[in-house]
């Protein structure tokens, strides 16, 4: 079962009537449902309320979603990616235009990525006997492809950067590298991108098709986070000061983030020129832990509480007034959930 699982119950009168299950084997017919999916820029859940939302006009709009017992992975203007829990395993269903499309798990899914157009997916796998395989899902035609390499990927940290190739720190099991590497998911070629021997990597998420972010702790932890370009393998260092990230995204000229730095308040920062400007302060007076952050406009959205994260609302940082807003109108447990083709 994907951590932190939030299995949710919506009342439809649409029924889905599945195909055939393929244990990760040959192809599944899509059966049509009677309804066709249109997703906006954006998609929020209340875990309490079992309700979803779209942000129009800097409020929260009711969304209508005719899906059962399912918890969404990721979305686009026409797909939507679900997961449920099935006798054996786990369930991963795409709902694309008017069909949908399913794919059945043996075992535990750890870990589950999508590429921008949700067609393709990176996920860990679990089995009963503890054995981790690392693949690539085809959601259209639910055939796999185990990612079979001398190189061990360390934990989740392997994304993909376009719908062609995957970064991942890892090292090697015969050449005793770590580093940085680049898979083809096509030619199943595997490239060292960048060499790592001075610490490890706790994090790495791509901002474009062309960069991606990584935070490196040294041996005598340090923590130093830098901007890599693979077009030119040219990096910078954003920060210094930067010790935890837990979501990041850049927009125009500046890197937002969600994260601790050296002094461990966990915020929304700003990121310019090398300095780090802490951008939220007593309202909201705590950041989610688990928040994601998006771009609307000319708005970073996030998770925040007031005293207990498990009655948080949602928040909107505005970039050209510096100002915070609150965009709930009740409390819950919001979750937003990210969009395949943002960053």
């Amino acid at each position: 079962m994907l951590k932190k699982r939030c299995i949710f119950f919506i009342v439809v009168s649409l029924t889905l009537i599945f195909i055939g299950c393929n244990d990760k084997k040959g192809n599944v017919e899509p059966e049509v449902s009677k309804a066709k999916f249109s997703m906006e820029e954006t998609l929020i859940l209340d875990e309490n309320s079992k309700s979803f939302y779209t942000i129009d006009n800097h409020k929260l709009k009711a969304k209508e979603l005719a899906i059962t017992d399912e918890e969404i992975l990721c979305f686009n203007k026409d797909t939507l990616v679900t997961a449920i829990n099935s006798k054996n395993g786990e369930d991963i269903i795409l709902y694309k235009g008017n069909k949908v499309y399913k794919t059945s798990f043996i075992g535990e899914l750890e870990y589950f990525n999508f590429n921008k157009e949700a067609s393709k997916a990176i996920y860990k796998l679990k089995s009963k006997d503890d054995e981790y395989e690392y693949g690539i899902l085809d959601l259209l035609t639910s055939k796999t492809s185990k990612i079979d390499m001398d190189i061990a990927i360390s934990g989740n940290l392997i994304e993909f950067i376009n719908d062609s190739n995957l970064i991942f720190y890892g090292a090697s099991k015969t050449e005793k590298v770590s580093g940085i590497y680049r898979y083809n998911i096509e030619t199943k070629e595997v490239n060292l991108i960048k060499g790592i021997n001075n610490g490890f990597i706790t994090y790495i998420k791509p901002i474009s098709e062309e960069c991606f972010i990584y935070l490196l702790s040294n041996f005598n932890d340090e923590k130093v986070t830098f901007k890599y370009n693979i077009n030119n393998s040219k990096e910078y260092i954003v920060s210094k000061d930067i010790t935890k990230i837990k979501d990041i995204l850049e927009y125009k000229d500046q890197i937002f983030m969600i994260g601790s730095l050296k002094n461990n308040l966990f915020s929304l920062y700003g990121i310019k020129d090398n300095k780090v400007n802490r951008l939220v302060y007593d309202f909201p007076r705590g950041i989610s832990d688990d928040s994601n952050i998006i771009q609307v406009n000319e708005r970073i959205v996030f998770e925040g509480y007031d005293k207990n994260q498990e009655k948080n609302n949602l928040f909107e940082y505005n970039l050209l007034d510096k100002s915070t807003n609150i965009i709930s109108n009740n409390d819950g447990k919001y979750r937003i959930i990210k969009k395949s083709d943002k960053y």
